[in-house]
């Protein structure tokens, strides 16, 4: 399987984004599943988010409420920590995301991930 996420060598700030692009930038040091879904939930503004894995897959493949525009998730690092299977089920969900992307718009959905990061998806 071929990991579809943008792993960024500059800073995060630095990689173009296009003027049609929905960014969501998750903050470093996220510990917890509800602190993840709060950034989600304030940064999506989708009208029916709600806090679960399940919503989330369901807001990252709907992306209908927002018309033409793209979605980049940014990461500031890695989330939770040392919960390696909430790390696991999040970053899967999003890979799953991507891939189903690919075959119809493979620009409307971007995750970016520092550079740093790449070896833990090995």
């Amino acid at each position: 399987m071929e990991l579809l996420f943008d792993f960024v060598r500059d800073s995060l700030t630095d990689a173009p984004i296009t003027s049609k692009a929905v960014v969501l930038r998750v903050p470093a040091k996220i510990a917890s599943k509800q602190d993840l879904m709060a950034v989600y939930k304030e940064g999506l503004g989708c009208p029916w988010f709600g806090a679960n894995w399940d919503a989330l897959y369901d807001a990252v493949r709907d992306l209908s409420w927002l018309g033409d525009k793209e979605l980049v998730i940014e990461h500031a690092d890695l989330p939770f920590g040392d919960k390696r299977r909430s790390r696991i089920i999040y970053f899967s969900l999003l890979q799953d995301a991507l891939e189903d992307w690919q075959l119809e718009n493979p620009t409307k959905l971007t995750v970016r991930i520092p550079a740093q990061f790449e070896g833990w998806f090995s």
